[in-house]
């Protein structure tokens, strides 16, 4: 499978679970303008509002597997370079493929295998879907991709991690993953070690004992192939180089970065990065307000925010190994309280 070519874009997408409607609904934000100019200032933010709805799911019709998971899918060369689609899957196992150009949306392919908490990989033309537990069962791995004879979607089983078929093995969650460069997915688990996949050759092999050091995903860019993650679930932002990972030794952190300063009546909260290509890219990080006073009798439930920080990354202007950032202003989005926790950025 050649790795496609992937356009630069200027469009981040927010998936939210809207209890009012009771479906999941996509919003369009345009963050072109956000790069306008370079802006040092930790604190300082503008306030925009949430764009309007874009599209909306429905939620699955039985209860026991209502959950519905988004997922972004970077195509290259099958519709053009600039292929991006949205792909949800659900409970029952239903895939739909939603084009963010067309704004079309067509059901896909049912799942080789049920899914609950899917992480998920857009590499080549393919995504790449793992269950956050592996399990021994067939089916905790499949990839989706457009088939030119067919011309359709179709799901693909792919090999199991190796340890999940060890005897006596415990299987734990995915804590860290990552797209890397040749086409490889990079994972880590508690109780195995980091191991990587080759999309190419459908093959995994360990890489070492110890763990990555960033947690949830990170994005891949390649400003001397490094990949970019959080060092905790809210903490600043990493830069690692994996090519200089050895089987005693994990890789390289190049830097890190606080682009943005918590406020003290904020509590904070989930972080997502995205990559625009061409070393743009957009820190969106969930928080709330503390309820003043602590016990708030009234029943007042805090406000909800999502902060997005634009940041340029690329070499030292020296020519060292030193990576620099750019930072941006900050824009703030206040979160209507009918909108659930589980959010998707995409």
């Amino acid at each position: 499978m050649a790795a496609a070519a992937v356009e630069d874009r200027s469009c981040v997408i927010l998936a939210t679970n809207d209890y009012s409607s009771h479906t999941y609904t996509l919003h369009h934000i345009d963050v072109a303008p956000f790069f306008s100019h370079p802006d040092p200032d930790d604190e300082a933010m503008d306030d925009i509002p949430l764009p309007p709805a874009s599209a909306r799911f429905d939620k699955p019709p039985f209860p026991r597997n209502c959950f519905v998971n988004f997922h972004l899918l970077r195509g290259g060369g099958i519709y053009g370079g600039g292929d991006v689609k949205v792909v949800s899957t659900d409970g029952e196992r239903r895939t739909v493929i939603y084009d963010v150009a067309r704004r079309a949306v067509r059901g896909g392919p049912v799942m080789r295998a049920r899914k609950g908490s899917p992480i998920s990989a857009s590499v080549g033309d393919g995504l790449f879907v793992l269950e956050l537990v592996p399990d021994k069962g067939k089916g905790c791995f499949e990839a989706l991709r457009y088939d030119r004879l067919r011309e359709d979607w179709f799901w693909h089983s792919l090999p199991r991690p190796p340890y999940v078929r060890e005897p006596g093995s415990t299987c734990s969650a995915v804590t860290a993953h990552t797209p890397a460069a040749g086409g490889m997915i990079w994972t880590y688990t508690k109780n195995a070690g980091t191991y990587s996949f080759d999309t190419r050759r459908c093959s995994w092999r360990k890489e070492g004992e110890w763990a990555l050091p960033f947690v949830g995903k990170a994005e891949h860019v390649p400003v001397e192939g490094l990949s970019f993650g959080f060092a905790s679930i809210s903490g600043p932002l990493c830069a690692v180089d994996l090519a200089t990972a050895t089987a005693e030794r994990p890789p390289e952190v190049r830097g890190v970065w606080e682009e943005f300063r918590l406020p003290g009546d904020w509590l904070g909260g989930t972080s997502s990065l995205v990559h625009l290509g061409s070393g743009k890219m957009c820190i969106f990080r969930f928080f709330g307000t503390v309820p003043s006073p602590p016990i708030d009798r009234s029943g007042k439930k805090p406000d909800r925010f999502v902060v997005i920080t634009p940041v340029e990354v690329g070499p030292s202007d020296d020519g060292g190994r030193e990576i620099k950032m750019v930072k941006h202003r900050s824009k703030r989005i206040k979160l209507d309280r009918l909108n659930g926790h589980i959010t998707w950025v995409l």
